[in-house]
């Protein structure tokens, strides 16, 4: 199985899109916190179109047999001055294509993502995994990632 992992062009905003709503139906059913509003795929690739090109966020898809099966958005942050380590990385957003999961390509989108963020001299990579998908903490742990901080909700 030969998968690609390139940066994502305009042209792909349609096979990424199809993902995120995948992904984002997937979380809403494991968690209510996770409700998406009316249109939101369409927000998201709005809002990714207006990102991509930055030189501070990246963009990957994988590609196998000319069909877009998943993306990762990285992001370099600044962390105020009363930290040592400053300039992070932060993974935004990851998805895979149902169908092409435990197959391979979210390690080949993380690899690809961590070697951007170790040419930009980040050191360390955060990001979020919900509680509640014992897959994503499962592929994060194997990854090497280990929980660091808890984010919680108070519903009012």
């Amino acid at each position: 199985m030969d998968i690609l992992i390139r940066e994502l062009t305009k042209e792909d905003f349609d096979g990424i899109k199809r993902i995120f709503a995948e992904s984002f139906k997937y979380h809403e059913q494991i968690d209510s916190i996770f409700a998406s509003s009316e249109g939101a795929d369409q927000i998201w690739i709005d809002y990714i179109d207006t990102i991509y090109q930055q030189d501070d966020i990246q963009v990957y898809i994988a590609i196998l047999d000319d069909d877009i099966v998943g993306y990762c958005v990285g992001q370099i942050l600044d962390k105020p001055p009363v930290f040592k380590m400053r300039r992070i990385g932060q993974i935004n957003n990851i998805a895979v294509k149902e169908g092409h999961k435990q197959h391979g390509v979210g390690q080949l989108l993380f690899e690809k993502i961590k070697g951007w963020f170790d040419t930009q001299n980040v050191c360390h990579i955060e990001l979020s995994a919900a509680t509640n998908n014992p897959q994503s903490l499962a592929f994060w742990s194997k990854m090497g990632g280990r929980e660091f901080m808890k984010t919680m909700i108070i519903t009012i």
